[in-house]
């Protein structure tokens, strides 16, 4: 109950902070503003999901009590992955092969870290949030659009 109310007046100081304890202490709960007392915040409870259920992705964590990565174990996961160093990776270049590896590794890091994106951004080749974003945007829709972008993929990100 001490994490909650911490939560709570969290809240009331900073959304942004509120959001981060929630995630930090991994309280299945979420804090939304009332839509009619001003000031007031009410929990809802996350939806459960179902022990074997995955993102469409398949890329959720199959054990909640399992240690989360960072982004520098996914980036030498990709790495290896693409026969690369962490450098050709981080390296500012815009090389088929090396952005699509450094796309991946962005990708990965927001759905396996608890980490922000301008952490992700300035961990795998100093970039920043809108560039995080914009590579879970194009990894998404290739994934879901081009048969042989899952087939050079499809390993790491399964």
């Amino acid at each position: 109950m001490v994490k909650e109310n911490w939560i709570l007046d969290a809240a009331w100081k900073n959304r942004q902070s509120a959001k981060n304890a929630v995630r930090k202490n991994n309280v299945k709960m979420m804090l939304v503003p009332h839509p009619t007392l001003p000031k007031t915040w009410i929990e809802v409870e996350s939806p459960k999901k179902q022990e074997n259920e995955g993102d469409k992705y398949g890329l959720s964590k199959k054990d909640e009590e399992a240690e989360w990565e960072t982004s520098e174990d996914i980036l030498k996961e990709v790495a290896d992955f693409c026969k690369m160093t962490i450098d050709e990776i981080q390296k500012k270049t815009r090389k088929r092969e090396i952005v699509e590896a450094r796309q991946v590794a962005m990708f990965l890091s927001t759905k396996r870290t608890h980490e922000s994106l301008a952490s992700i951004g300035r961990g795998i080749g100093m970039k920043d949030h809108a560039t995080v974003l914009h590579s879970c945007k194009i990894v998404k829709g290739l994934w879901e659009t081009s048969p042989e972008y899952r087939r050079k993929w499809g390993k790491l990100l399964t």
